[in-house]
C-alpha cells in the first residue's frame, strides 16, 4: 500500500514539476542569465532535449498505435498521466497551451545515494510573466494537499513540495537561478545544478559531449545524449546480481553518443553518432577500424530465436589485436592471455590460429528457447566461416590430432544425427568448452560451445547433440528467423550492414529475463507479457568504418500478438499457399509424404519429418487434386495433375515423365479426372475445355480415339466422376443447365427425365444401399433441393432445408451407421440429416467457412468432417455426433489432410498450411 501511495505521490509531483517548468519559462530576465543546458549536473547518465514539447506530445497521441499499447506498461504509467494532465491544463489555460507549444525542456538521469536513479528537469525562462501567477495556479490545483518548504543554498532559494516526512521520497525540489528553472526529487541534484551555474563548469566543457552535440538533428521530436560511462550505473539496479559486474563493463563502450528520436505509428528510431577518440580506450575504437559487414546469420538462426548479439568483424586479425590493446588499457590483458593459453593447452591446439584459419566475417551469440531444453542448453554460437569444407578441415584436423594423442579414433568425437532414412548430419564434440569466451570475452560466457555442426557455410556451436539437432531441424524445415513473419517485418528497420547488432523479441524471452535481470524487474516484466508480445522486436546496431560510430536503436510494434502453433514440425515454403497439402505414398518405403504447391507455382515433395526432398517450378497453378498413378505398371508411382493449359506427369524425383507435360487442346475449365475402368492401370484422363468439349487422354498423353462426346451446353467446371453399377460404367458431370450421364465412348447412357442446374458446390454420390431404392445418383440443385437421379432416368426431389445457392452438399455416412447422411454447409452453419430425413445435428461456426467439406474415415464407426475458415485462419474437426473434436480449432489457412506417419501409433498427423507459408504438422490424438 505504501509503495502504491508513493508512486501516486511521485506522479503528482512530476506533474507539479511539469507545470512549474512550462510556466516559469516566461520569467527569464536577460541579466546574468544562462542556458538551461549549463545547469545539467555533469554526472548525467543521459540527457533528453525536447524541442518543442508540443511536437512530441502530438506524435505520441494522434493515432500512434505503438504508444497506445506501450503506455499500458507500468513503467510508462507516470509519463502517460503527465501527458493526460497536459491535455487537461492546455484546455483550461491559453497561456499554458502556448507554453506547451513553444517550450524546450531538458531532462537528465542521474544515479544518487545508494544507486537510486533520479531525474532532473531544466528549462529557460522568458520574460514578462509574473512568478506569483504560477504559484497561484499550483496552489489552486493542489490546495493544502502539500506543504512548501524553503531552503537557501549559496544564496538561492529552493522550494520543496512535500506530503510529510512519511513520504519524503516523493518530495520535489524546485528553484529558479540565472534564468533557469530546475526541478528534481533529489535536493542534491538541484544544489549541484546551482553550483554548476555559479562555477561555469558544465557538460559543455567536455569535448566528447560537444563533439556529439554538434551532430544532433534539428527537425526531430527529441535529442538523446548518452553518457556511456554513467549509463550502466543508472540501470544496474535492474540487473541480476550475478551479472552486475559484467554489466558495469558496458561503461567502456564509448564516451558520449547523440541519438535523434523519430516516432511513427508502429515503430520508433533513435539514431545518431557516437564519439571515437584516440586518447580514450573504448570498445568504439575497436569497431571504428572495422568495415561494416552485411548480416546474414538470420538466414540460419531458427525462428524460435528470442535474442542474439551479432559481431560483424571484417578483419579478424585487426580486431583481436585491437581487443588485446583494449584489454591492456584496463589491466586485463594478462588474465586474457593466461585463459587463452590454458584453453589452447587443454584443446592441444592454438585456438587463435585455428579460429583465424576458418573464420569468415560474422559471429553471433543466440538464445533460442527450444521447448523441452534446459535454459543452459538454449545458448548457441553461430560463425559464418570462409566455407564449410575449409572450416570442417581445420576443426577436424584439430580433433584428429587430439584423438591420436589420446589413443582414440575420430569417430569417438562424432555423432550422426539421422534426420530420415536418406539424410543425416554429423555433430562433433570439441575437446573443450569455452573457446569463444576465451577468444572474445565474457559476452560468450553463457554458451557451452563444446559441440558443433555445419549448416551451409555456418559453424553452429552448442551444448549437446540434442540442442544442435533441434537447430538443424529448424533449418531442414526452412524455419529460419529470416523467414519468420514478425522478424521479417522488424528487420525492415535494421541497417543491412553493421559491426554490432543486439536483438530481442520481448514476447519470446520470458526465460531469459530471470537469467539477466533482478527479481523486481523480472516480476514487473512477466506481469505484462501480454503487452510485450505486441512488440515485434527491439534492436541496437553499431556501425564503424569511419571517424564516428553510427548508432541505431529501433523497436517495432504489431497490434496483434499471436501464439505459435504447437506442432510436431513446421516447414517453410517460398511463399504462402492455398492448395490443400496432399498426403501421397512413397512407393519405395510405403510411407506418407506431402505434395504441395506454393503461390509462385513451385511444387514440393516433403517427407514425413518435414524435409523438402525437392522443389521445382511450374508454369501455372495446379487445378484440383494431384493423383498418383502407376503409368509403367511396375509399382512405381507418378504424380498426375493438370493446370489451365497443361497435363503433367511427374516422377517421385520431380522429373517430367517422357512425353509430358501435354499441351491441352483447349484451356481447361475443370481439374483432370483419372479413371481406371478395369483396375489394370490402363488409365484414362478426362478434362473439359473452354470450347465445351470433353477431352479424353490415354496414359501416354495421347487423345483417345473412339471418344465421341460432342459438346456440353455450358462450361463444365467440376471434375468428371465415374461409377460402375452391375458391370456398367457411368461417366457423370454437369454444367449450369443439366447433368450428363455417359458411357465409356461418350454416348449418353442415361438421359434424366428432368434437367436441373446442379449447385456449384455439390457433387454426385452413388447411393446403392438405401433400403427400398434402386441405385441412384444423389446431388442438390441450385435451390438446395436434393435430386435423386435413377439409372433409368427417373428424377426424384427431396426438400430438407432452405439453403442458399452457394451451399456445399455431400452425401456421406457421418455417424458410422452404414447409411449415408445428407450433409449441408451453408454460410456458417453445418446441417446433417439422416437417411430417414431426421436432423442428426447442426453446428454453427464462429467464422465463415470456405466451400469445402473434407470427409475423414478413422475407423468402422469413427467419421469426422473437416472445415476451414480462411479469414480467421482456423480449421475445425467435427465429430460424427456434431461436437467439436478436442483441441480444435487449430491455426491453419488451407484445407487440410489427416494421415498417420511412422512412430505415431496413438496419434494422427494433420497437415495444413499457414498464412506465412509454413506447412504445419499437428499431432491429433
Amino acid at each position: 500500500m505504501f509503495r502504491k501511495k508513493a508512486t501516486i505521490s511521485l506522479i503528482a509531483l512530476l506533474i507539479v514539476a511539469g507545470i512549474v517548468i512550462l510556466f516559469f519559462r516566461p520569467f527569464r530576465s536577460g541579466k546574468n542569465s544562462s542556458e538551461a543546458i549549463y545547469a545539467i549536473p555533469i554526472d548525467a547518465a543521459f540527457v533528453v532535449k525536447i524541442d518543442p514539447f508540443e511536437q512530441l506530445h502530438t506524435q505520441l497521441h494522434q493515432g500512434n498505435d505503438f504508444w497506445k499499447t506501450m503506455k499500458d506498461l507500468k513503467v510508462m504509467g507516470g509519463v502517460s498521466r503527465f501527458f493526460t494532465m497536459v491535455d487537461s491544463l492546455s484546455g483550461r489555460s491559453a497561456l499554458f497551451n502556448r507554453m506547451v507549444a513553444e517550450n524546450q525542456v531538458f531532462v537528465s538521469a542521474h544515479t544518487v545515494g545508494n544507486g537510486r536513479g533520479e531525474l532532473f528537469f531544466a528549462t529557460n525562462l522568458p520574460e514578462r510573466v509574473r512568478p506569483s501567477d504560477i504559484w497561484s495556479m499550483i496552489s489552486d490545483i493542489y490546495g493544502t494537499m502539500r506543504t512548501v518548504d524553503e531552503k537557501e543554498y549559496n544564496g538561492v532559494s529552493i522550494f520543496t513540495f512535500s506530503k510529510g516526512e512519511k513520504q519524503a521520497d516523493s518530495n520535489l525540489s524546485i528553484t529558479v537561478h540565472r534564468g533557469v528553472i530546475m526541478a528534481s526529487r533529489s535536493m542534491l541534484l538541484v544544489e549541484s545544478a546551482i553550483g554548476q551555474l555559479e562555477s561555469g563548469i558544465s557538460l559543455l566543457n567536455d569535448p566528447s559531449f560537444t563533439d556529439v552535440l554538434k551532430t544532433a538533428g534539428t527537425r526531430v521530436v527529441a535529442n538523446v545524449l548518452v553518457n556511456h560511462n554513467r549509463l550502466p550505473l543508472f540501470f544496474n539496479r535492474y540487473i541480476h546480481p550475478n551479472n552486475s559486474k559484467s554489466f558495469k563493463r558496458l561503461s567502456r563502450l564509448g564516451r558520449w553518443s547523440e541519438l535523434d528520436l523519430t516516432i511513427r505509428n508502429d515503430f520508433f528510431f533513435l539514431n545518431g553518432f557516437g564519439q571515437v577518440s584516440d586518447t580514450l580506450n573504448t570498445y568504439y575504437n575497436l569497431l571504428s577500424k572495422q568495415k561494416p559487414v552485411t548480416m546474414t546469420v538470420a538466414d540460419v538462426l531458427p525462428a524460435q530465436t528470442a535474442a542474439f548479439v551479432y559481431l560483424g568483424i571484417s578483419d579478424i586479425n585487426a580486431y583481436l589485436s585491437s581487443y588485446c590493446n583494449y584489454l591492456d588499457g584496463y589491466g586485463l590483458l594478462r588474465e586474457y592471455n593466461q585463459t587463452l593459453s590454458r584453453e589452447s593447452k587443454s584443446a592441444e591446439v592454438d585456438l587463435t590460429g585455428l579460429y583465424k584459419a576458418f573464420y569468415g566475417k560474422e559471429l553471433a551469440l543466440a538464445f533460442i528457447p527450444f521447448e523441452g531444453l534446459s535454459i543452459s542448453d538454449c545458448w548457441f554460437v553461430v560463425v559464418n566461416t570462409k566455407g564449410q569444407s575449409l572450416a570442417n578441415q581445420e576443426l577436424q584436423g584439430a580433433l584428429a590430432n587430439y584423438a591420436r594423442r589420446h589413443g582414440q579414433n575420430l569417430s569417438a568425437f562424432t555423432k550422426v544425427f539421422a534426420i530420415d532414412r536418406e539424410k543425416s548430419v554429423n555433430i562433433y564434440r570439441f575437446p573443450i568448452s569455452g573457446m569463444h569466451k576465451a577468444l572474445f570475452g565474457n559476452l560468450f560466457a553463457p554458451a557451452n560451445d563444446q559441440y558443433y555442426t555445419f549448416i551451409d557455410s555456418y559453424a553452429i556451436f552448442g551444448s549437446s547433440v540434442e540442442s544442435l539437432s533441434r537447430f538443424i531441424l529448424a533449418n531442414i524445415h526452412n524455419k529460419q528467423l529470416s523467414n519468420e513473419g514478425s522478424f521479417k517485418k522488424f528487420s525492415e528497420g535494421l541497417a543491412k550492414e553493421s559491426n554490432f547488432t543486439a536483438f530481442i523479441n520481448p514476447g519470446k524471452a520470458e526465460t531469459l529475463y530471470e537469467q539477466l535481470l533482478s527479481s523486481q524487474a523480472v516480476s514487473g516484466i512477466l506481469s505484462q507479457m501480454e503487452v510485450l508480445r505486441k512488440v515485434q522486436g527491439m534492436g541496437i546496431q553499431l556501425t564503424g568504418g569511419r571517424g564516428m560510430i553510427f548508432n541505431n536503436i529501433y523497436a517495432s510494434y504489431s497490434p496483434v500478438s499471436t501464439d505459435a502453433p504447437q506442432t510436431v514440425w513446421e516447414t517453410k515454403l517460398d511463399t504462402a499457399f492455398t492448395m490443400k497439402p496432399q498426403l501421397v505414398i512413397n512407393h519405395n518405403t510405403q510411407q506418407r509424404e506431402i505434395f504441395v504447391q506454393d503461390g509462385r507455382n513451385n511444387i514440393y515433395l516433403i517427407n514425413n519429418v518435414g524435409r523438402v526432398l525437392w522443389k521445382r517450378p511450374l508454369q501455372e497453378m495446379i487445378n484440383g487434386e494431384v493423383h498418383q498413378v502407376d503409368i509403367f505398371r511396375n509399382g512405381k508411382l507418378q504424380f498426375l495433375f493438370s493446370s489451365k493449359n497443361f497435363l503433367y506427369l511427374v516422377d517421385r524425383n520431380g522429373n517430367n515423365v517422357e512425353g509430358f507435360p501435354v499441351k491441352l487442346l483447349s484451356p481447361a475449365t475443370n481439374p483432370v479426372a483419372v479413371f481406371d475402368y478395369e483396375g489394370n492401370r490402363d488409365y484414362r484422363f478426362f478434362i473439359a475445355g473452354e470450347d465445351r468439349k470433353i477431352y479424353a487422354y490415354d496414359r501416354n498423353g495421347n487423345v483417345v480415339t473412339g471418344w465421341d462426346f460432342d459438346r456440353s451446353e455450358k462450361i463444365v467446371k467440376k471434375p468428371l466422376q465415374h461409377f460402375r453399377v452391375a458391370g456398367r460404367d457411368y461417366i457423370v458431370f454437369a454444367d449450369e443447365n443439366r447433368p450428363y450421364i455417359l458411357d465409356r465412348r461418350g454416348s449418353e447412357r442415361v438421359k434424366p427425365g428432368r434437367f436441373f442446374s446442379q449447385a456449384p458446390n455439390s457433387t454426385f454420390t452413388l447411393d446403392d444401399s438405401s433400403p427400398g431404392a434402386s441405385p441412384r445418383l444423389v446431388t442438390t440443385d441450385s435451390l438446395g433441393i436434393v435430386r435423386f437421379v435413377y439409372l433409368n432416368g427417373k428424377v426424384e426431389d427431396l426438400t430438407l432445408k432452405k439453403v442458399s445457392s452457394n451451399h456445399v452438399f455431400d452425401y456421406l455416412d457421418i455417424n458410422g451407421d452404414g447409411r449415408k447422411d445428407f450433409t449441408f454447409l451453408d454460410g456458417n452453419h453445418l446441417y446433417v440429416y439422416q437417411n430417414n430425413r431426421k436432423e442428426l445435428f447442426s453446428y454453427k461456426f464462429p467464422c465463415s467457412p470456405n466451400s469445402q467439406i473434407i470427409y475423414f474415415h478413422f475407423g468402422a464407426k469413427d467419421r469426422k468432417l473437416g472445415i476451414m475458415c480462411p479469414e480467421s485462419s482456423e480449421i475445425f474437426l467435427i465429430n460424427g455426433n456434431g461436437s467439436l473434436y478436442r483441441g480444435f480449432p487449430l491455426k491453419g489457412s488451407t484445407p487440410f489432410s489427416i494421415g498417420q506417419f511412422p512412430n505415431t501409433r496413438t496419434t494422427f498427423n494433420l497437415i495444413v498450411g499457414s498464412q506465412s507459408g509454413f506447412v504445419l504438422n499437428y499431432a491429433v490424438q
